[in-house]
């Protein structure tokens, strides 16, 4: 699926869902893929606890499934800007 970031009302939705989201934001590739990214800072001797990153990326997953989905929708012309928006809130 092919995102246009470079479409207004597409960036309006893609912007919309970056607000709702509560960590990390999705963007739009060179290759025109949807893609979520988030930063997790630490420090060069900081150990990744991985119990933390897997209640991390369990508590993210919900919102970044259900926003990704929205806007494939979107793109895929299989719902309007309006609804889309309206989905999100």
């Amino acid at each position: 699926d092919d995102m246009d970031p470079a479409d207004p009302a597409f960036l309006t939705l893609l912007n919309k869902a970056n607000a709702k989201t509560p960590l990390g934001d999705f963007l739009v590739n060179p290759e025109g893929e949807l893609v979520y990214k988030y930063v997790l800072a630490k420090t060069k001797t900081e150990i990744m606890d991985e119990t933390f990153f897997v209640e991390l990326l369990s508590a993210l997953k919900p919102a970044m499934e259900a926003h990704a989905a929205v806007l494939y929708r979107f793109a895929d012309g299989e719902t309007t800007l309006e609804d889309a928006l309206r989905e999100l809130d």
